[in-house]
Formats: C-alpha cells, structure tokens, sequence
C-alpha cells in the first residue's frame, strides 16, 4: 500500500521507528491500532484531555 504523507509525517515515522527500534510499517500499524480504540472509546461516550495548551498540540501537526 502506498500512503501520501507529508514530508513532516513521513519524518515522524522515521523518527519514532529509530526510537523504538522497529519499522516504520510497525509504527503505522501500532498508530493505526491506538486510533482505531481511541475512536471507539469516544463513541462510545468516554472523554479523553491531554495536559497543555492547543498551541502546543498544534506545533505537532504540519497542515496538509
């Protein structure tokens, strides 16, 4: 399968694939899983808050 990613994501999943020592087909995948139940626990009414302000859960994602 072939995903177009950003230049910032495609670096991020490089990054955390050196980190953890893994590929960065198990990054996708393991990013994949925690989305999947994080969309399920919030449909199924759970609530989720991160610490920190917006500006800086927005210097992390780079706008298509």
């Amino acid at each position: 399968m072939q995903l177009a990613l950003l230049k910032g994501e495609r670096e991020a999943i490089t990054e955390m694939a050196t980190a953890y020592g893994c590929s960065e087909h198990q990054i996708v995948i393991s990013a994949l899983r925690l989305y999947h139940q994080y969309f399920h626990r919030l449909k199924d009414g759970e609530t989720c808050s991160w610490s920190g302000d917006k500006a800086r859960a927005l210097e992390r994602y780079e706008p298509a």
